[in-house]
């Protein structure tokens, strides 16, 4: 139906049977028609066209094809392009003195464009006029995307109660609506937060609550998130076997679809399911063959997909033993970044480094005689712990996995330097000795609370070690 009437519209202007603002109108209904179908170049293409004979067309025909075309630049993150748009949209807006629905979309996109650049508190101010504006009018879907945007924005910036709050009455307007799809999605957002939180009741909760709503819709990019989460908690309770049966069963389904961001997803949960299980050989060559299908189609604008499967690698080498592939992929994933942002690490980048170097804070001399400690690369991968200690100190959280690996390999660093530095006096190895055993406590208390068998043991492990140092 969409192909057959945009051919009659493209025949309709070629035989040149349309004023110029009819023009505008039917190439604004075709990129928004191929915005839909996920046809961006083809969407461009016709904005392009339009917007030749914008200054033609009449007020209310200009002003939808603006509402499209923001709304396609923010789904392509051309963010930098928003600003002149937005101010040229509330130029026509006040001068057509135009009513509280069109104001809706100039405030949602104004609020998408404070999201990106970070500013959240003026996010939720224009979110929050989308609201007000929508139930003055009683509009139920804008009122139903205003909710989950403020949601978004608070989730953002990291005020997670807020955000349960308006997912909530989201999650309320998406079910009376009978609206399936955007209930799973807010739904999947819900359990996000309650993972970050490592609030484990409550994400699984939500994790049966999308399972009882997704049994009616169809398979979707919320799907990808449910299960990502799901295979994630089940590996940390140990139902390995469980989720081996579960990624094999989707792949048998995502092969007769051929859908291949679904297939790299399970075989990048399948890596980690052998990594977890200390199959370490299985999880490289996963990981190994996700580097290779990423390398073969990544864009120079989007290497975050390989730049993930660079710091995952990272782990791998080092449990395997490769320091040097270990040290080659590390200077990967660094460039990469550096690409997208100067300043900073990300915790899974700053901890793989920090891996790397406490690998190398202790050296073994030729035919393995003696041990040599080396307190410059476990100062600095000490500092690096700290730093990440820090960051997620407020977040907590056994299931989100940083909080727990940094405190597994802080109270590595705290052992090998009671064991190795010589120059440690009684009262600073007291100090340190205090500090790790406070959070290996915690960590330990933690996985009691949440059930969860993955790493227990060496948790458990490592308490004893660390006590058996300092008597």
């Amino acid at each position: 139906t969409f192909e057959k009437h945009k051919d009659t519209m493209l025949h309709i202007i070629e035989n040149n049977n349309l004023e110029r603002s009819g023009i505008v109108s039917v190439y604004s209904s075709l990129a928004h028609a191929y915005s839909k179908h996920h046809l961006l170049p083809k969407a461009d293409m016709y904005l392009e066209k339009g917007n030749k004979y914008l200054e033609f067309a009449s007020d209310p025909i200009k002003l939808r094809f603006l509402k499209i075309k923001m709304n396609i630049l923010v789904y392509q993150d051309r963010m930098s392009e928003l600003p002149d748009l937005l101010e040229t949209t509330k130029i026509l807006l006040k001068k057509m003195k135009a009513p509280e629905l069109d104001w809706i979309s100039y405030y949602t996109n104004r609020g998408i464009y404070q999201s990106e650049m970070k500013n959240h508190v003026l996010a939720i101010e224009e979110f929050d006029r989308s609201l007000t504006f929508s139930r003055k009018i009683n509009h139920k879907r804008q009122e139903l995307r205003a909710l989950s945007n403020l949601a978004t924005a608070y989730r953002k910036a990291e005020l997670f109660d807020k955000s349960i709050h308006y997912y909530e009455q989201a999650l309320t307007s998406a079910t009376k609506q009978g609206l399936l799809n955007i209930q799973a999605l807010i739904i999947n957002n819900m359990t996000e937060i309650h993972f970050y939180l490592g609030d484990v009741k409550n994400a699984k909760i939500s994790l049966a609550k999308f399972v009882e709503i997704s049994a009616n819709t169809p398979v979707s990019f919320s799907h990808l998130g449910w299960l990502s989460w799901y295979l994630h908690l089940r590996c940390l309770e140990g139902y390995y076997s469980e989720v081996h049966n579960i990624i094999d069963d989707y792949k048998d389904n995502i092969l007769e679809s051929n859908q291949t961001a679904w297939m790299r997803m399970l075989m990048d949960k399948e890596a980690y399911l052998n990594y977890y299980k200390g199959d370490y050989k299985r999880a490289r060559l996963l990981f190994e063959q996700l580097v290779y299908l990423y390398q073969i189609d990544s864009k120079e604008d989007n290497l975050v997909p390989l730049y993930q499967v660079y710091v995952h690698l990272v782990p791998v080498y080092i449990r395997e033993g490769n320091i040097s592939s270990a040290e080659e992929y590390l200077a990967k994933a660094k460039s990469i970044h550096k690409k997208y942002n100067e300043d900073g690490m990300p915790a899974y980048l700053m901890l793989a480094e920090a891996e790397l170097l406490f690998s190398k804070s202790i050296r073994t001399t030729t035919f393995g005689l003696k041990e040599i400690f080396d307190a410059n690369a476990w100062r600095t991968s000490y500092n690096l712990v700290i730093k990440l200690l820090k960051h997620t100190e407020h977040k907590r959280s056994t299931i989100a996995m940083i909080p727990t690996y940094s405190t597994i390999l802080f109270v590595k660093l705290v052992i090998l330097r009671m064991k190795h530095d010589k120059k440690l006096d009684s009262i600073e190895k007291r100090q340190i000795f205090d500090q790790a055993i406070r959070r290996i406590e915690w960590l330990l208390k933690r996985y009691q609370e949440s059930n969860f068998t993955h790493l227990k043991d060496e948790i458990i492990e490592l308490n004893n070690e660390l006590i058996l140092q300092m008597d």
